[in-house]
C-alpha cells in the first residue's frame, strides 16, 4: 500500500499517505560514551536535551504501530547500550513480531550483556569499527578502546556459538576517511577472522572538511560523498534521485517523542509533532507531514536536511 501511495503521489504531484509507516527508528538515548568529531552528539554540537526514552513511551509507540511495522531500528543519535532498558525494548518489539535492528560502538559487550542481547532475539546488529589498529581507530572514535571492542566482538560471537543461536546477525561497519582508506582490505580480513556475518563499507558524512577536526573525506571517489570544486572546497556529490521514498514509508522518533522525517534531521527541527501530545496516525497524516512531502513536488523552500542528503537531488 505504501509503495502504491508513493507512486500515486508522484503521478498526481500531491502527497497521498494513509497507511502507517513500515519502518521506524526509535532513539533509546542521545547520550554517548565517545567523542567522534563529525558526530553532533560526540562533538557536543547537538542542541537537543540529553535523555533516555521512558519505557512506557516506547511501549506505546510500538502498540500504535506494530500491526503495520515491519522494521524497527533501535538507534538514532547516541549509544543504545547506555539505556538501562535497551534489551527490554528489544524483547517487547520482538514479542509483537517486528524485525529489530540496532547499531553500537561495541564498548558494552560484557558476557552478561551479550548473553542478554543474544537471548533477546535481536535480529541484526551493526558494530562500528573504523580502523584496524588502535591508532587509526582512535583517530575518529575519540575516547574509544580498539582492543576492548575487538574483545567484545569475540565474546559476542563466542556466546552465539555456545548458545547455538544464529542471531543477531553481526555486521562490522567501516566508515571510510582519508586516514583509514588504505585499511579496507585488512578490515574485511579482520571481519572474517572475528567470525562476523558480514562487513560493510560506509561513506562518511563530514560537515565542514575545511575546518580543523583533522577528519577528511577519502581520496578514492568510490568511497566519498564529496569532491573538490574549482576553489578547492569539498562539495557534496548527489545522486539523481528526485523523490524520497522514506517520507512515505518511515520516520524517526527521538527519545522525547518527536516524530522527525528522517535520520538527517538530527535536531528534529522538521518534526511533525510529539507523540506525547498526538497519536502516531495523527502525526503521520498531519499538515506538517504533508507539507514536508510536498517539497519534493514543489522544489521550493527545500529543508536544509534534504540539501545535505546524498540520495536526493533537490
Amino acid at each position: 500500500m505504501l509503495f502504491l501511495q508513493f507512486y500515486i503521489s508522484i503521478l498526481t504531484k500531491k502527497s497521498s499517505v494513509s497507511a502507517k509507516p513500515a519502518a521506524l527508528s526509535i532513539e533509546p538515548t542521545n547520550s554517548c560514551n565517545l567523542h567522534c568529531p563529525e558526530c553532533l552528539t560526540g562533538n557536543k554540537k547537538l542542541t537537543r536535551k540529553k535523555g533516555n526514552i521512558l519505557p512506557n513511551d516506547f511501549n506505546q509507540i510500538i502498540d500504535q504501530s506494530y500491526r503495520e511495522l515491519c522494521y524497527l531500528l533501535l538507534y538514532f543519535q547516541g549509544e543504545p547500550f547506555l539505556h538501562p532498558q535497551f534489551v527490554d525494548f528489544i524483547r517487547y518489539a520482538k514479542s509483537k513480531g517486528i524485525f529489530v535492528a540496532s547499531s553500537t560502538n561495541g564498548h558494552f559487550f560484557s558476557e552478561t550483556n551479550v548473553k542478554k542481547l543474544v537471548l533477546s532475539k535481536l535480529d541484526f546488529l551493526t558494530i562500528s569499527l573504523d580502523g584496524v589498529t588502535s591508532e587509526s581507530y582512535q583517530k575518529y572514535r575519540k575516547g574509544g578502546d580498539f582492543n576492548q571492542v575487538i574483545s567484545g566482538i569475540k565474546t559476542l560471537v563466542k556466546i552465539k556459538n555456545k548458545l547455538k543461536i544464529n542471531y543477531p546477525l553481526i555486521e562490522l561497519q567501516f566508515i571510510v576517511f582519508k586516514h583509514n582508506e588504505g585499511e579496507i582490505k585488512r578490515f574485511k580480513e579482520l571481519g572474517k577472522e572475528l567470525g562476523v556475518d558480514r562487513t560493510s563499507i560506509k561513506s562518511a558524512q563530514i560537515y565542514n572538511a575545511e575546518q580543523s577536526s583533522g577528519i577528511l573525506p577519502p581520496d578514492n571517489p568510490v568511497y566519498s560523498r564529496y569532491k573538490k570544486d574549482e576553489s578547492g572546497k569539498f562539495k557534496l556529490i548527489k545522486k539523481r534521485g528526485k523523490y524520497c521514498l522514506r517520507q512515505w514509508s518511515s520516520a524517526v522518533i527521538t527519545w522525547e517523542g518527536d516524530m522527525a522525517p528522517c535520520c538527517y534531521d538530527k535536531e528534529a527541527k522538521y518534526a511533525y509533532g510529539n507523540l506525547k501530545e498526538h497519536c502516531l496516525d495523527e502525526l503521520w497524516g498531519s499538515q506538517k507531514a504533508v507539507q514536508f512531502r510536498d517539497v519534493f513536488f514543489q522544489r521550493r523552500n527545500v529543508p536544509e536536511i534534504c540539501k545535505e542528503c546524498p540520495e536526493i537531488s533537490v
